[in-house]
């Protein structure tokens, strides 16, 4: 269980990394439009991987 514990605590620390990096991203006005749109898939991707993480988290029961 340890080691599910901790790949699960990466993907999360990944996950808020990429959201965070994406919304700073998007919300740069000194961008180009196809740099924000990059930053909205990297804000995305890191809520997904965070949303699956804490449900993994939930269902684990540890």
């Amino acid at each position: 269980m340890p080691w599910q514990a901790a790949a699960l605590g990466l993907l999360l620390g990944i996950g808020v990394l990429l959201a965070v990096q994406g919304f700073a991203a998007v919300s740069d006005k000194a961008r180009s439009e196809p740099e924000r749109k990059k930053g909205m898939l990297k804000l995305n991707a890191g809520i997904v991987c965070a949303a699956v993480s804490m449900y993994l988290f939930s269902t684990m029961g540890g």
